[in-house]
């Protein structure tokens, strides 16, 4: 069983969001359950989730850490995707 988590962010959105995502928001998310997250916003995230769930490692400063946005330009979601040890 392993040890890590995979919360997504929202840490800014300008517009509206269709899906009412707000900046604080946070979602576990795993390879199989978007944890409430939007469906564009998790197929746009999905190989990232993926590989972190399953030890990846990403070529980036801190591979535990990775920001990105939704697919809506026009009401732009931007995320945090962290893979973080289990909370006891």
């Amino acid at each position: 069983m392993s040890t890590k988590e995979i919360v997504v962010k929202v840490t800014s959105n300008t517009g509206t969001c269709k899906a009412g995502h707000k900046t604080g928001d946070i979602f576990k998310v795993t390879p199989a359950d978007s944890g409430g997250l939007c469906g564009a916003a998790y197929h746009t995230i999905f190989p990232i989730v993926a590989a972190l769930a399953w030890d990846g490692v990403l070529p980036l400063d801190n591979p535990d850490k990775i920001e990105t946005c939704c697919p809506d330009v026009k009401n732009l979601v931007s995320f945090e995707i962290i893979r973080q040890d289990i909370a006891k």
